[in-house]
């Protein structure tokens, strides 16, 4: 860590001693397949060191993601792929030229992870961090945030083998929201007398041309120079606010400067609203797939922050807070409403109950632990990744006891079953591989998970 302004909210997670052998094992497949998806091989992993699992369980998590076990029937074949190679025609990436080869295609991947590994090698993770993420963080909407996801839950468990893969992600899914020199974003991004981030979101995403904004949004991804990105239609619909030809960029740039307090200062309350913000917003918008990306980013990038200087910190909040507007545009304004509702709630509690930092007692830190335990039994990996998010900022011991409800509150709607085993909204969840463990000797039971 650096000695600089400590942040006071982050805590370092206990892991496993044999995570890191796992995580190593994740550089056999690339991190993408079927063209645009990304690889959640080693998330799940984390989640899985994190609470301790039996290597029964990881090795179980590997074959049934790489589809060596039979196929579990609700999912797609994965079809992950092996690691590509540094194309020889292809520009190497130095020191020198590192800047200018940013958001280029794919094809770049290998050359960034080789440039990446061996500053990693050479420096170490938190002098790399400092060094070469803040350039990265503007573009972290990238691949719908699961870059940053990649390279912040890295961090978060000292992975030198994630982190090369996740700085290589960043650099080439890299994915600005009109902050670039075609737009004029608001300057600056931040100030100590800028606009609360609760307040910001809430009349933003409240704009009389809300409606025109998802429109135009929607109808413009679909268009033939967007379609031939190949880069998803959530992706395809974000890039449009970093399209000059478009009003979008320009409307979120309206919303000026957000607060944050002076460098001198931790940011833990800007962490706490906006830990607060995505958890309501994932449980008003009942687990929408894009909103979770925003809390899962959340958590990497928290990861991320005590490593750079206290103004990139600030920065970096400020992107993905922008980011999380704009994936609450592109997929309408899901559950809005509620969690309008949620968020006043919060802050009504908020400004008149105690204040002081809560602590989980044991018996709550063994509640959160069980559900996450249960939770590796979903057929939905991404189900795990936000309990387990929720579970570390609760156990911080940074929030007060209102805020650690929100996160409870937003964790048992997260892993409620389906009763009918089907996809419900966007998530799902069961509390049995029974269609795949008849075909195992060991079997999908609680007993391996632990």
């Amino acid at each position: 860590m650096n000695n600089f302004v400590q942040e006071e909210y982050y805590q370092l997670p206990d892991y496993k001693r044999t995570l890191h052998q796992w995580l190593a094992k994740g550089r056999c497949w690339h991190i993408e397949y079927q063209g645009y998806l990304s690889n959640h091989l080693t998330h799940n992993w984390v989640v899985m060191g994190g609470v301790n699992a039996s290597e029964e369980c990881m090795q179980q998590w590997q074959d049934l993601y790489t589809n060596i076990r039979a196929k579990d029937p609700s999912k797609e074949p994965e079809d992950l792929e092996p690691p590509r190679k540094f194309p020889v025609d292809y520009t190497t990436i130095t020191e020198a030229n590192w800047r200018n080869n940013i958001q280029t295609t794919r094809i770049a991947f290998p050359a960034y992870r080789d440039f990446f590994d061996a500053r990693l090698q050479k420096l170490g993770l938190s002098t790399t961090l400092r060094q070469y993420l803040p350039q990265l963080l503007p573009g972290l909407v990238g691949a719908a945030f699961h870059a940053v996801i990649h390279t912040g839950w890295a961090t978060d468990v000292e992975s030198i083998d994630m982190a090369g893969e996740g700085l290589a992600y960043m650099a080439t899914a890299f994915q600005p929201l009109a902050t670039g020199n075609r737009f004029q974003p608001p300057q600056p991004l931040w100030s100590t007398s800028g606009r609360n981030i609760i307040e910001a979101s809430l009349e933003f995403l409240n704009r009389d041309d809300i409606e025109t904004m998802i429109q135009i949004s929607q109808e413009v991804s679909e268009t033939e120079d967007y379609v031939r990105l190949n880069k998803g239609d959530f992706q395809q619909r974000m890039i449009t606010f970093d399209d000059p030809r478009l009003p979008l960029g320009a409307k979120l740039n309206q919303t000026g400067s957000l607060y944050m307090p002076d460098t001198s200062q931790p940011l833990t309350e800007i962490v706490e609203q906006a830990t607060a913000l995505i958890a309501a917003a994932l449980h008003g918008s009942d687990n929408d797939f894009f909103v979770l990306h925003g809390l899962t980013s959340l958590h990497g990038l928290l990861s991320l922050l005590p490593h750079i200087e206290p103004v990139s910190r600030r920065e970096a909040l400020v992107y993905w807070w922008r980011g999380v507007m704009a994936t609450m545009v592109v997929q309408d304004l899901p559950g809005l409403e509620k969690t309008v509702k949620l968020l006043q709630e919060w802050q009504t509690k908020r400004d008149q109950e105690n204040q002081n930092a809560y602590t989980l007692t044991k018996e709550e830190d063994d509640w959160w632990r069980d559900l996450i335990k249960s939770t590796l039994c979903s057929r939905n990996e991404h189900v795990s990744k936000a309990t387990y998010a929720l579970w570390r900022w609760s156990a911080w011991n940074a929030f007060p006891e209102v805020t650690v409800k929100m996160f409870k509150a937003t964790a048992v709607n997260v892993v409620k079953p389906n009763p009918a085993e089907q996809i419900d909204g966007d998530l799902w969840f069961v509390k049995s591989f029974s269609d795949v463990s008849s075909n195992s000797k060991v079997g999908f039971t609680n007993r391996i998970w632990y």
